[in-house]
């Protein structure tokens, strides 16, 4: 009797266990997603004077690893009087020109993200722009930090 007792009180924390462990998984953002959302979010902000990311306590502080701050920080205080040479995150020059979408209608759509890879704590995703006179990619690596997805590097995809 003691035993069922014992069985069924397992069985009911491990019941508990996978209910409340579902929901939680359910509500986590894929390595895709969260490429998007970034960019959907970055872009929508470029050209805007009051945004300066290189300051503490900015919201890339969510998106971005502490240590890819910390290197862009050193880049910007050490780049001459106009700043780097290009944006990190397009790794693009002249993002005013190529970008000009996102005041259009429906520019969000023009991004896709794509997990090629995922292990673990980390990810690697292929993330696109189509455009009528642009078509850029890039390949952008995240960890899991905390649980939470953040990027780690950007790189350029050649077309």
């Amino acid at each position: 009797m003691i035993a069922s007792q014992f069985k069924r009180r397992m069985l009911l924390c491990v019941l508990a266990a996978v209910l409340v462990w579902i929901p939680v998984r359910a509500g986590a953002v894929s390595p895709g997603q969260f490429v998007e959302n970034f960019y959907v979010w970055y872009l929508s902000g470029l050209g805007s004077p009051s945004r300066d990311f290189m300051k503490p306590h900015t919201p890339l502080d969510r998106y971005v690893t502490t240590a890819l701050l910390r290197k862009l920080r050193y880049a910007e205080a050490h780049s001459g009087p106009t700043g780097p040479d290009a944006d990190y995150f397009m790794q693009a020059q002249n993002l005013d020109e190529a970008f000009q979408t996102r005041h259009v209608p429906g520019w969000r759509a023009r991004i896709t993200a794509t997990a090629l890879r995922s292990w673990n704590n980390t990810a690697t995703v292929n993330v696109f722009f189509k455009g009528v006179h642009f078509d850029h990619a890039l390949q952008v690596h995240i960890v899991r930090v905390s649980g939470e997805w953040r990027i780690d590097s950007v790189n350029a995809l050649g077309r």
